[in-house]
C-alpha cells in the first residue's frame, strides 16, 4: 500500500514531463485506483516505465500494468480461461463483448477462437485440453499484435474505481457548499434558463 502523499514526486514527475497540472482532485482519483494495490518500490517503477515508454498522460490502468510485475501471457490466458469455465459450471452464458468487458480484448478473441459460447457450454473432458491450447495461442497472438490488449481486464476494474472516487469526490464537493444533486441540478437549469431568457419551470 502506499499512500497518497508518497506518490506526490511522482505524479510532479509526470506532470512535468507531459504538461499536466497535478491537482489534488486528480492525485486522489489516481490513488483511488492505485494507492491498495502497489507499494512504494512498485509505484517509482511505474513511474520510470511511463516515463520511458509514454508519450501521452497515462491512465491509472498503465500506470498499474506497470507497477505490477508481469506474468506470461500464456499463464494469463490459462487462468482467464479457468475463470470463463467456472463462470459457464455457475450457470452463466458469456458472449464475445461481455468477455471483452470482464477480461479484455485479447480474452474475446481468444474465447471466439477457442469455440465461443458453444464450446464452454458444453465439452467433453477429453476434449478441454484442445479448447485450452486454441484459446491460449489466440491470446498470445493478441497479445503479440497489440501487447497493451492484456491488460483489459486491468482497464475496466480501474475504470470502475476511478468512476466511484469521482463520485466520492462530487458528493465532498457539494457537501462542502452546501449543495445536493438536486439543488445543482435546479441551479443548472435556472442558469440555464435565464441565459435562453425563459422562466424556469
Amino acid at each position: 500500500m502506499i499512500q497518497v502523499e508518497e506518490m506526490a514526486e511522482g505524479l510532479a514527475a509526470l506532470g512535468m514531463a507531459f504538461g499536466k497540472k497535478i491537482t489534488e482532485p486528480l492525485a486522489h482519483v489516481y490513488h483511488g485506483v492505485l494507492g491498495a494495490r502497489i507499494t512504494h518500490d512498485e509505484w517509482q517503477r511505474a513511474v520510470r516505465t511511463a516515463l520511458d515508454r509514454e508519450r501521452f498522460w497515462p491512465a491509472p490502468a498503465t500506470l498499474l500494468g506497470y507497477a505490477l510485475p508481469a506474468r506470461p501471457s500464456s499463464a494469463r490466458a490459462a487462468d482467464i480461461e479457468a475463470q470463463i469455465q467456472g463462470l459457464y459450471e455457475s450457470g452463466r452464458c458469456l458472449t464475445p463483448r461481455s468477455v471483452s468487458e470482464e477480461f479484455g480484448d485479447a480474452a474475446r478473441d481468444a474465447f471466439v477462437a477457442a469455440g465461443g459460447d458453444a464450446a464452454f457450454s458444453w465439452c467433453e473432458p477429453e476434449n478441454r485440453p484442445f479448447r485450452l491450447k486454441r484459446f491460449v495461442d489466440a491470446y498470445q497472438e493478441a497479445v503479440e499484435s497489440d501487447p497493451t490488449l492484456s491488460d483489459g481486464s486491468r482497464r475496466i476494474e480501474s475504470r470502475r474505481e476511478a468512476a466511484q472516487v469521482m463520485s466520492h469526490l462530487r458528493e465532498r464537493m457539494l457537501e462542502s457548499i452546501g449543495g445536493s444533486e438536486a439543488s445543482f441540478a435546479g441551479d443548472s437549469e435556472a442558469e440555464r434558463a435565464k441565459a435562453e431568457g425563459r422562466l424556469p419551470l
